[in-house]
């Protein structure tokens, strides 16, 4: 995992991002994702949400040619069969 430094360095935050207050805004996001999906479905549809919520995310703090290498799909950390 890269750390904010290094994405800044490699140029795939956007200037304006504030890699703090983002932190705060992903625990956050995280954290009612959990929420929501905990109520509505047992968390069964975690994965799905989760990857709803970094496509809305990374847009804001991503520059473009660091989104076009990005896989944001539900279906990524699935174990094997």
């Amino acid at each position: 995992m890269r750390t904010r430094e290094e994405s800044r360095a490699r140029g795939e935050l956007l200037p304006q991002v504030d890699a703090e207050e983002f932190a705060r805004v992903l625990v956050a996001s995280c954290t009612g994702t959990q929420l929501m999906s905990r109520l509505e479905s047992d968390r069964r549809d975690l994965p799905r949400r989760v990857a709803v919520l970094w496509s809305y995310l990374l847009p804001g703090i991503a520059t473009p040619a660091a989104l076009a290498r990005l896989i944001v799909d539900p279906g990524r950390g699935e174990k094997p069969a």
